[in-house]
């Protein structure tokens, strides 16, 4: 059983409070390691050895103690430690602290970012024994994001800067929209941590302006709050642009923003699939992938439950000089109504995902249900791209699903996946949100 903890806790970095007073003129690199490095003194004493960083059979206090479970999860990867009957007591830890884990044996298992009343009690920072993430620690870590990505050439004004655990910074994500940073935060821990990063990020100049977008775990019913950090507020709409492609961008309204960036590469496959087809594209949102069909010189029907999102699909039409009469807009239960549907040459299906409401469970039979549909939709040879972002569904399952939904001989042309800036943990399936296949239904 884990001491009592009293006193001064040691080993522990908190990285959740902003204050301090800038002085004199520096480089960009300078203002962003002395903007991290504010105020936040580090508090561990000395470095740990690996594998002993307390004594065997007790926990030195300032640690958190972990099971054996949670810790060959992290051992294998994954960033998460979720609470169970053997997660030591945190009452002494506040959201934000950044404390060594330990297992009842002494041995350490690395430094994770602790929010003490969530599920996800401890997010891992680092593993290594000898690191403390201070400030150029995260500093490092945010240069390295952004260099990827400038090393990447997107050819987007919108793309993903900062994808959470893979790119280091658990808790949050970082969007750009043309030169406006949203910092969406999927935990309370991390507010302390964005609210530097929004810092810095600014004095780099990449931006204007950064807000913080807080998300709930409960989303049905509910509003995310958003709070200025730096610059803003933001126009309420802007222009995107892909690849010459335009969009209307909401970045600061509800959950949505209007634009999904992980689709950049498969809106470039599906505007090539296009060309000279009859096109579906279901549940369709505002219609960023029927405007790219278009583009490519498909004839798109674009069909969603709503029909205020479909308003919105035609402006992103009229933007790219796109006659919207030309097309089809169908406001209808996407279900139903492809029951009687004419067949297509290709058909885009990216549903939503249906779990974030308390008391429901994900069902993967809607799928199945979807693909049977699609599959019936196609013409012999027609093409289907079939996606699903459920983070707990593996692309195995995915595959399976599909093979299931038809009785014809299926033919798997391109697995699919997120653009590059959504970069993938090893260990951590979570990372990897969007699957996707492009399937053949052979005649």
């Amino acid at each position: 059983m884990a001491n009592k903890r009293s006193g001064k806790r040691k080993n522990r970095v908190n990285v959740g409070k902003a204050g301090g007073k800038r002085g004199g003129r520096r480089s960009s690199s300078a203002a962003f390691a002395s903007m991290w490095d504010r105020d936040r003194p580090v508090r561990a004493k000395g470095r740990m050895p690996e594998g002993a960083c307390v004594p065997r059979a007790r926990v030195r206090p300032g640690s958190l103690l972990i099971s054996e479970a949670s810790a060959r999860f992290v051992a294998e990867g994954h960033p998460w430690v979720l609470r169970d009957a053997d997660t030591g007591p945190t009452e002494g830890f506040e959201a934000g602290d950044i404390v060594p884990l330990c297992t009842r044996d002494g041995r350490f298992h690395g430094r994770a970012l602790i929010d003490p009343d969530a599920r996800i009690v401890a997010r891992v920072v680092t593993r290594r024994a000898d690191v403390l993430p201070d400030g150029d620690f995260f500093r490092k870590r945010a240069e390295s994001a952004l260099g990827l990505r400038r090393r990447l050439n997107l050819g987007s004004s919108c793309y993903r800067l900062i994808h959470g655990e893979a790119d280091g910074f658990p808790g949050l994500a970082v969007d750009v929209y043309n030169r406006w940073l949203v910092i969406q935060l999927y935990t309370k821990a991390a507010d302390g941590l964005a609210r530097r990063l929004a810092e810095n990020l600014m004095a780099l100049g990449i931006a204007e302006g950064a807000c913080l977008k807080f998300l709930p775990s409960e989303r049905r019913g509910a509003r995310p709050s958003l709070t200025w950090v730096k610059g803003g507020p933001g126009p309420e709409t802007m222009i995107g642009i892909e690849e010459g492609m335009k969009v209307v961008l909401r970045p600061f309204s509800g959950f949505g923003t209007g634009f999904f960036a992980d689709q950049r590469d498969n809106r470039r496959l599906a505007s090539r699939l296009a060309a000279n087809a009859r096109v579906l594209n279901a549940f369709a949102h505002t219609g960023t992938f029927s405007v790219a069909c278009a583009l490519g010189g498909g004839r798109v029907d674009s069909l969603d439950r709503s029909a205020a999102v479909l308003d919105e699909a035609r402006d992103n039409f009229v933007l790219n000089q796109l006659d919207p009469s030309s097309h089809d807009f169908i406001a209808a239960d996407v279900f139903a109504w492809m029951k009687a549907c004419r067949p297509y040459d290709l058909i885009i299906m990216d549903p939503p995902t249906f779990s974030t409401h308390r008391g429901r469970v994900w069902n993967p039979r809607g799928l199945r249900d979807l693909a049977a549909l699609s599959f019936r939709a196609l013409v012999p040879g027609g093409l289907l791209m079939f996606f699903s972002n459920y983070r707990k569904l593996s692309e195995d399952a995915l595959l399976n699903t599909l093979r299931a939904a038809v009785e014809e001989d299926i033919r798997v042309v391109q697995a699919l996946g997120a653009a590059p800036d959504f970069p993938v943990k090893p260990g951590f399936p979570e990372s990897r949100q969007l699957k996707g296949f492009l399937v053949q239904k052979l005649g």
